[in-house]
C-alpha cells in the first residue's frame, strides 16, 4: 500500500503521463480544477466527504484510465472523508443525544482481507406475496365488472 503523501503524487503522474490537462478532467468530470489541483498536492480540506468524495475519485479514475475500484480504494484507505465505514457517523450521532456507544466486533463489516467493496449478492427469487397479491387483484376485479 502506498504512503498517503504519495496518493495525490501517483495521481499527477498518471495523468501527466496520458497527457491530460486538470482543465480537462475538471470538464469532463464538472468538478472545479481547484478540487483536482488540491488533490494532487494531497489537500482535500475542501472536499466533500462520503459518497460525493468517492465519486469524484471514480470520474477522475475513468479519466486518466485508472481502475476505478481501486483508485476509490486506495483513496479510501488514505484519506478519512472518503472512508465508506459509519462509525463515525453513529459515534457523532451518539454524541448529540448523549449515548455512550459501545461497538462489538469489526464495526465497518470489512472481510478478513480488508476489502471494502460489497460481494456479489445473488438476486433474490420472485416474492410469493406479488403472484398472491396478482390473483387477488384478479378475482376481486371479477367481482367489480357488472355481469352480463
Amino acid at each position: 500500500m502506498a504512503d498517503g503523501s504519495t496518493f495525490g503524487a501517483r495521481m499527477r503522474a498518471a495523468r501527466e503521463r496520458r497527457g491530460i490537462s486538470i482543465d480537462t478532467i475538471a470538464s469532463v468530470t464538472n468538478v472545479p480544477p481547484e478540487l483536482w489541483e488540491g488533490l494532487e498536492r494531497n489537500d482535500v480540506s475542501r472536499w466533500p466527504a462520503g459518497v460525493f468524495a468517492r465519486s469524484f475519485i471514480r470520474h477522475y479514475a475513468r479519466a486518466i484510465g485508472l481502475d476505478e475500484a481501486d483508485v476509490v480504494n486506495e483513496f479510501c484507505r488514505t484519506f478519512p472523508i472518503g472512508d465508506r465505514r459509519s462509525l463515525r457517523i453513529l459515534v457523532g450521532q451518539a454524541r448529540i443525544i448523549g449515548h455512550e456507544l459501545s461497538v462489538d466486533g469489526d464495526p465497518a463489516g470489512l472481510p478478513p482481507g480488508g476489502d471494502r467493496r460489497a460481494a456479489e449478492i445473488p438476486p433474490a427469487p420472485p416474492a410469493r406475496s406479488s403472484i398472491v397479491a396478482n390473483a387477488f387483484r384478479a378475482v376481486f376485479l371479477r367481482r367489480l365488472r357488472p355481469s352480463r
